[in-house]
């Protein structure tokens, strides 16, 4: 009896060794997937190490047999992106069906896109949107948001406004700048400035431009948040840097007044004149200023002349007035009382009262 229970013990002791060992094997082999995905990630982004498209292919083909859905989602996409093998979209929406159908939503997300573009199956609108919608189930922000505009427009399924604007607002929860922005943008016109403040704030430190822009002005104009130059000037910057240039005259005006800081004329008259290259007029005569009052460059009298006559030529009335006080001044441009009148005439003629009476004291 005593051997017996010797006996069943020592079975016992060894399948539980059996199942510790089972469990380190599996652990060490989901380590090992792990780890070769993010080795793929490295190569593929250039992160940590130089970009080589080749070896994150290859890391991924190793971790996605092992398993791993993020690796056999990525090897899909690099199949149909063509980097580090040769382009192949059959082959990558293979890749997509086998990892979707295994509920990975980023490969049931790029699956229904391939549905829906045609590209490596015949183009096929009902399945793209079966395949979104189960993506934006799952939480996709992506998916949810092009589902919302599938059914806004009726693209693939009935159109229904009130689905449209819920897979919005999932979408924006979800992490979606574009949708955070839209959902900012909504809220501000029915003059709710805290939730606009939340859902730009979201949306701008995703690097929207857009959302940036509008969070900065929030902070010049004190909606839904405490009024602040700086604040508008940050972000300001932010959108600047992510490419909107547009903002280059708005910037330029806050280095240039030292709104909450010393003016920084070198960093103003840098972008006055990069506001010049797109077409702003009012550029021209804050340049002007800068070499007649030698604001971050030197004093240079025939420079000012020559950006203020530039944009007077170009139509611009409040360089008329500069032009005509530089003829009278001589300043920068041989003085010349006759050259003088035909601006402010100019100026006469477009109703300017105190270019009229200027006229008479000639």
């Amino acid at each position: 009896m005593v051997d017996a229970i010797h006996l069943n013990l020592s079975y016992t002791i060894y399948v539980m060794k059996l199942s510790l060992l089972f469990l380190l094997l599996l652990s060490y082999a989901t380590l090992a997937q792990a780890d070769l995905y993010d080795r793929g990630k490295a190569y593929y982004y250039g992160d940590g190490v130089e970009q080589n498209y080749s070896k994150a292919f290859n890391a991924f083909s190793l971790a996605s047999k092992a398993g791993n859905l993020e690796a056999q989602t990525a090897l899909a996409l690099m199949y149909i992106e063509g980097k580090g093998s040769n382009q192949n979209d059959a082959k990558g929406v293979e890749l997509l069906n086998k990892s979707a159908k295994q509920e990975h939503s980023k490969a049931q997300y790029y699956l229904g896109s391939m549905f829906y573009l045609g590209i490596g199956v015949e183009r096929d609108v009902r399945a793209a949107h079966q395949w979104i919608k189960k993506a934006a189930k799952q939480g996709y922000a992506d998916a949810q948001y092009n589902l919302s505009q599938m059914y806004a427009t009726g693209d693939g399924v009935k159109k229904n406004p009130l689905l449209a604007n819920k897979w919005r607002i999932e979408a924006a929860k979800s992490g979606n700048s574009d949708e955070q922005y839209r959902l900012g943008l909504a809220y501000a016109d029915d003059e709710d400035y805290k939730q606009t403040y939340d859902w730009l704030l979201k949306s701008a430190s995703q690097e929207h431009v857009q959302a940036q822009y509008q969070l900065a002005q929030l902070f010049e104009h004190g909606r839904g948040v405490r009024k602040s130059a700086k604040e508008a000037l940050n972000w300001y910057q932010k959108s600047f840097d992510n490419g909107n240039v547009e903002l280059a005259y708005i910037l330029a005006n806050y280095y240039d007044k030292g709104v909450y800081a010393l003016p920084n004329y070198k960093k103003s008259h840098k972008l006055y004149q990069q506001s010049i290259k797109q077409g702003n007029l009012s550029a021209y005569l804050d340049i002007a200023r800068h070499y007649e009052l030698g604001q971050g460059v030197k004093t240079d009298l025939t420079k000012t002349y020559s950006f203020a006559i530039a944009a007077a030529r170009k139509g611009y009335q409040p360089a008329w007035r500069k032009v005509a006080d530089l003829y009278l001044q001589g300043k920068g441009v041989g003085q010349s009382v006759k050259k003088a009148k035909y601006w402010l005439k100019k100026l006469s003629n477009s109703g300017d009262i105190q270019a009229i009476k200027d006229l008479k004291d000639l």
